[in-house]
C-alpha cells in the first residue's frame, strides 16, 4: 500500500492499485503543482513494476548534426554559424555515412538528427540524409528533425 500524504489524488490512487485507466482529465489533474512529487513517482513506479518488474530498459542513442550553418539567430543558441564563419560546416555524404557506421559499430540503436537550417541546402539535401542513413543502416533507428526544422522544410517546399 503506498502512502495517502496527497489527499487530492486519493481517487487516482485507487484506480492506480486496482490497475484501472485513468481518464485524460484525471491525468492532466497531475499536473497541478499542488501534487507531491514524491507520491506521483511511487504510483509511477507500481504500474512501472507491474508493467516490467524489476527491468529497465534503454537505447544507445547518438546525435548527427549535419551542419551547423543556420538562418536564425535565435539568443540561447551556441551551436548555430553563419556559413562565412570558420567554424561553419555542413556533412558530405561520405561525412554522414562514416558517422553512421561508428554510431552502428558503437552499438547505437537510434541516431537523432538535428541541426541548422542552412540557407544554400534545399529540402532534397535533407531528405538525403534519412536515405542515405536508411539504406547502409536499416537496423538503426532514425529521429530526424525539431519542429523549426520541419517548419524550414514547409518554407522550402511551400507547403503547411
Amino acid at each position: 500500500m503506498i502512502s495517502k500524504a496527497s489527499p487530492s489524488i486519493d481517487p487516482i490512487r485507487e484506480k492506480v492499485e486496482a490497475g484501472e485507466r485513468l481518464t485524460t482529465a484525471e491525468a492532466e489533474s497531475l499536473w497541478d503543482e499542488a501534487i507531491d512529487l514524491h507520491e506521483l513517482g511511487e504510483l509511477a513506479n507500481l504500474v512501472r513494476e507491474r508493467k516490467n518488474g524489476n527491468a529497465g530498459y534503454y537505447n544507445i542513442n547518438t546525435h548527427l548534426n549535419p551542419t551547423n550553418v543556420c538562418v536564425y539567430r535565435c539568443t540561447f543558441c551556441a551551436f548555430r554559424a553563419d556559413l562565412r564563419e570558420e567554424r561553419g560546416y555542413w556533412m558530405t555524404d561520405e561525412q554522414i555515412l562514416e558517422r553512421g557506421r561508428e554510431a552502428v559499430a558503437a552499438g547505437s540503436t537510434e541516431m537523432h538528427i538535428v541541426g541548422g537550417l542552412h540557407h544554400q541546402k534545399n529540402y532534397d539535401w535533407y531528405l538525403n540524409i534519412i536515405r542515405i542513413l536508411h539504406e547502409a543502416y536499416p537496423t538503426l533507428h532514425l529521429k530526424a528533425w525539431t519542429p523549426v526544422e520541419i517548419n524550414w522544410f514547409c518554407h522550402l517546399t511551400k507547403r503547411s
